[in-house]
């Protein structure tokens, strides 16, 4: 009974030293997990790159996204007025990650950058001019155009079947025209919207003169 008793007591002892080494080993994990998580930045205090790297990865995706959006650009053929969708996979075949094409980063990039104009300037005569090398097309315009969405409304939530971009859009659909281009011998530049005629501009009712009408003559 004494052999019996000292080993329930070892047993114990094991069990008390695996909890106490899992609980250090959660709060090494967890804790600096929970910074990356909410800090979204660096640690107060140096790990090794593999370890930061792991830390950094499990936190990525730490919150919520508001809002899913895409980018489109649009071609306009040479001898016509209409607008086409340009497939992205005829101009860059290379997928960056899932369904995003390079493309997309590059457009992205541009929201947020001074040279915004340039970039996009360069990119629509680039594209104009590939387009020509590789299937023979004319193009006399390229246009970008940014469409996103509220995640949280039903229409995003339950879509009616798999998401088609090039379907019916939802009524919460945000679509915003980022540049449209004119495509010259060979070379992009912006391309100025048709003036419009000159509203009337009523005149102030200080300045009228109000028809008076004549009594009737008395007979």
């Amino acid at each position: 009974m004494i052999a019996d008793h000292h080993a329930e007591d070892e047993n114990t002892k094991t069990r008390k030293l695996r909890i106490a080494l899992l609980t250090v080993l959660g709060l090494l994990w967890l804790l600096p997990f929970t910074w990356v998580g909410s800090k979204l930045g660096r640690l107060p205090f140096r790990v090794p790159d593999r370890l930061w790297q792991q830390y950094a990865a499990a936190g990525l995706f730490t919150l919520r996204t508001s809002a899913w959006s895409d980018w489109r650009v649009e071609i306009r053929s040479a001898g016509s007025s209409e607008w086409r969708l340009l497939d992205m996979v005829e101009i860059s075949p290379m997928q960056a990650s899932g369904y995003r094409q390079r493309m997309d980063r590059i457009l992205a990039d541009t929201r947020s950058k001074k040279i915004a104009e340039s970039l996009r300037l360069r990119l629509a005569g680039w594209i104009a001019q590939h387009l020509k090398q590789q299937t023979g097309q004319e193009v006399s315009g390229v246009r970008y155009l940014h469409r996103s969405w509220p995640t949280n409304t039903p229409e995003m939530a339950f879509p009616g079947g798999h998401w088609n971009g090039d379907g019916a859009l939802p009524a919460t659909t945000k679509i915003t025209l980022l540049g449209t281009f004119a495509i010259k011998h060979g070379k992009a530049a912006p391309e100025l919207a048709k003036p419009r005629a000159p509203d009337v501009v009523p005149q102030p009712k200080i300045f009228r003169r109000e028809s008076r009408q004549e009594p009737p003559a008395k007979i």
